[in-house]
């Protein structure tokens, strides 16, 4: 992806496509819709479920919390992983074209 110069837009919309970006992955979109059926998650219990490596399941974490998604906590040997259910109101927003 090119520079994106963000006086050619909104707040909003550049927002919209940072969560856009963190829900292109099939993967992420799963997690997310775990953590919505769940009250949270652990990443280990993520990389034995998905039989992928913690480094991978870390990136993919990664991701979303960039966006702004999930927040996670750190307890001995693994992290504690939830949504952010305000960030996830910008979906809901762009969907209604409020």
């Amino acid at each position: 992806m090119g520079i994106i110069k963000p006086n050619n837009y909104t707040e909003k919309e550049l927002n919209v496509a940072l969560v856009a970006d963190a829900l292109s992955h099939p993967l992420r979109t799963r997690i997310i819709c775990m953590l919505h059926e769940n009250h949270f998650l652990r990443n280990v219990d993520l990389a034995d479920l998905f039989k992928l490596t913690k480094p991978t399941i870390s990136n993919h974490l990664y991701k979303l919390k960039s966006a702004g998604l999930i927040e996670y906590s750190y307890h001995t040997h693994f992290y504690e992983i939830r949504l952010n259910s305000d960030r996830l109101q910008i979906i809901r927003k762009f969907i209604d074209f409020e």
